[in-house]
């Protein structure tokens, strides 16, 4: 059976609130069936932190229970598409091509003729140099010494040198190679002994090797073929 991991994922990078209060994407997923009435969801799903995220849990609320379906259910189905440009916003190309709005002056050429790169505003680095503006604070470092995410809020930075942000310290996926941002993270005990993340208890998929991290918890309810 497929069931579900597409969910599993957009839960992890930006889900949903504990109960008693669950956020309007959970209570959508509850209201079409696919998420059990009861039980707790995870505290870590608190919160959207970036604009993308944001605009794409708005257009999903936006959506039928049949269309969420079948894209929970299929890597192919993409029923926000034009929900999504209207929120982030558009720019059209040369060739009439329509791209994000945000990908523009990013750094990486979008359109076929790379106008979408021209006359951009710039960020001159500490060793000199020269860096798209936009490289400025968005926890990737573009100067060669770093200094394009130094002084930035929510940013912290792994042992070697590589920024991440704040929200990304113990959320269970690691930004740093090292795995800085999930070192002396808060744990679970499992009822075997086992000791897991606590980011990973009630997260709708289970870590603990008896499951007891989803005893009492939100479930999935199954609805994709087998």
């Amino acid at each position: 059976m497929r069931f579900c991991l597409v969910l599993l994922m957009f839960f992890l990078v930006n889900g949903c609130a504990a109960d008693p209060t669950p956020p309007p994407f959970a209570q959508k997923l509850r209201e079409c069936g696919f998420l059990s009435e009861d039980g707790r969801l995870s505290d870590a799903f608190d919160s959207f932190e970036d604009r993308d995220s944001r605009c794409f849990y708005a257009c999903m609320i936006e959506r039928s229970c049949a269309d969420i379906g079948e894209f929970l259910c299929s890597i192919y189905a993409t029923p926000t598409s034009e929900c999504m440009h209207t929120c982030l916003g558009t720019h059209t190309c040369s060739d009439g091509e329509d791209i994000f709005a945000v990908q523009v002056c990013d750094g990486i050429v979008n359109c076929s003729d790379g106008g979408d790169e021209v006359d951009c505003s710039t960020f001159r680095c500490d060793d000199g140099e020269v860096v798209v503006a936009a490289a400025r604070c968005n926890f990737v470092a573009e100067c060669e010494d770093v200094s394009d995410e130094r002084g930035c809020p929510e940013t912290e930075f792994c042992r070697d040198g590589n920024p991440f942000p704040s929200y990304g310290r113990c959320d269970g996926s690691p930004y740093c190679d090292d795995n800085t941002d999930e070192e002396g993270c808060p744990t679970f005990r499992c009822d075997d002994g086992t000791e897991i993340k606590a980011v990973d208890e009630c997260d709708l998929h289970p870590h603990c090797p008896d499951g007891s991290d989803e005893d009492g918890c939100a479930r999935l309810n199954r609805m994709c073929a087998e």
